[in-house]
């Protein structure tokens, strides 16, 4: 972690913000990446497709706990209480096998996409390499 003491009370106050924000969206993207797993296989799909957004979710778990670890050592921690499941994205009027199609490409194509582009900016800012 980089050295805090230059650092404004309200800097050091954006930037926990800004890891229990990413925190909550981490476990979205597991929870999300679990229930695909399960709609996969519900639907027939190949077995391997089931396996990689199982190990999608276990990734977004680890994601979210090292944003726990920023938001902690920045004074602000994360409550345990469990997060609401996310809410679906595909119309309604999708049938399953559609829906599932556009939910993977709401979270590995538009989510995943988007999460990296401003993880890697604020990486840059950060200037911290335990990141």
């Amino acid at each position: 972690m980089t050295d805090q003491r230059s650092a404004s009370p309200e800097l050091l106050a954006a930037a926990a913000d800004a890891w229990r924000f990413r925190f909550t969206v981490e476990c979205d993207a597991r929870l999300r990446f679990r229930e695909l797993a399960s709609r996969l296989e519900r639907l027939g799909s190949p077995a391997p497709l089931a396996e990689l957004a199982r190990r999608a979710s276990a990734d977004e778990a680890r994601h979210a706990g090292r944003c726990a670890q920023m938001a902690a050592a920045l004074g602000r921690p994360i409550p345990a209480e469990a997060a609401p499941p996310p809410a679906p994205v595909a119309p309604r009027r999708l049938d399953p096998f559609d829906a599932v199609t556009y939910e993977l490409v709401a979270a590995c194509c538009v989510a995943e996409s988007v999460s990296v582009a401003v993880l890697t900016a604020l990486l840059v800012e950060a200037g911290d390499k335990t990141l």
